[in-house]
């Protein structure tokens, strides 16, 4: 009997006390499983929420949380369970962290228009904007002859823009610095397009005659259309008649870009902030009659063709004089 049960293996009831601490021992491990992958992202989650808050400047809020977690564990936490003490570091961490690099951001969202008629209208503590563009219009802005006005702006994530006024001119002071902070699923306006500072483009452009636009360039500030790559600097540009008014414009951001420029009174600065680029060019021969699409191709294509080039010249200029603006600063970087 015995050989026999031998030779056929254990018992159906050994085989089921088997097949039962087997199943436990794997019951046991998914549930730990389960439990650390949970907590990692509980952890995951009270860091970006601590950073997130801090970021926004609430990090007060932090602050009490991180007190209550750390009284409750004290009074209530059983011995031998230090792991407790993550939720404490998931939060301390990164806030210590954003708190460290001095990055804010406003908790503000939308664009943020603002329109000084005045100096004394203007805050000392400047116009800020979070999330959304900031445009600080001074156009309607009146400014004693000689005195000096200044103006802080800062939009912490996106694009600033400040409209001057076009038939008006002031002595030009413009300081800038911005950072690199991209936060996910944030449009920001990290770079503009415009002109290279040399104005080579332009001249390009005009040589070549029958091209749409001026090659662009992109960087972080641009400055009467034309771009610079750095992150920070100073410009400074003279009014043509002496004693004009000064306007002193200090930007700052953690990761968006400046525009600073004269704007007609019909433009939209916001809606269409690298003006005068979307002034429409004259229509080329081929676009009026598809028989024209090669210049030589009947004397009529090339009569058009050449009224066409001398059209385009003079829109060049035309378009030259707009983006130098109406005072024509030709500034100085510092």
């Amino acid at each position: 009997m015995d050989a026999e049960r031998a030779s056929n293996g254990p018992s159906p009831a050994v085989r089921r006390t088997a097949l039962a601490r087997a199943a436990g021992t794997a019951g046991r491990g998914a549930l730990a499983a389960a439990v650390v992958v949970a907590a990692a992202t509980g952890c995951a989650a009270l860091a970006i929420v601590a950073g997130s808050l801090t970021l926004l400047g609430w990090g007060v809020v932090v602050v009490v949380a991180l007190v209550a977690i750390a009284a409750v564990l004290l009074l209530h936490a059983p011995a031998g369970r230090g792991w407790l003490i993550l939720p404490l570091l998931a939060l301390a961490v990164p806030a210590v962290a954003v708190a460290a690099s001095g990055v804010r951001v406003a908790p503000q969202r939308g664009a943020v228009v603002e329109r000084p008629a005045t100096p004394a209208a203007i805050p000392a503590d400047g116009y800020r904007a979070g999330f959304g563009e900031l445009l600080v219009d001074l156009r309607r802005l009146a400014v004693p002859a000689g005195g000096t006005t200044v103006i802080r702006a800062r939009a912490d994530l996106q694009r600033t823009v400040v409209a001057l006024p076009r038939g008006r001119c002031f002595d030009l002071d413009v300081r800038w610095r911005t950072g690199s902070l991209d936060l996910p699923g944030v449009d920001e306006h990290a770079e503009v397009s415009g002109l290279d500072w040399s104005g080579s483009s332009i001249a390009e452009w005009a040589r070549r005659e029958r091209s749409w636009e001026p090659p662009l360039a992109r960087g972080r500030i641009a400055l009467f259309g034309r771009v610079r790559a750095e992150s920070r600097g100073r410009w400074t540009a003279s009014a043509p008649r002496p004693g004009a008014p000064t306007l002193r414009i200090e930007l700052r951001s953690e990761g968006g870009s400046f525009v600073v420029r004269d704007y007609p009174d019909d433009i939209g600065p916001l809606g269409s902030s690298g003006w005068p680029r979307n002034v429409q060019p004259p229509a080329r021969p081929s676009e009026l009659r598809e028989a024209w699409a090669r210049p030589a191709a009947s004397r009529s294509s090339r009569r058009a063709w050449k009224r066409f080039d001398g059209e385009h010249r003079a829109f060049v200029a035309h378009w030259t004089a707009l983006l130098n603006g109406a005072c024509h600063p030709k500034g100085v970087l510092q």
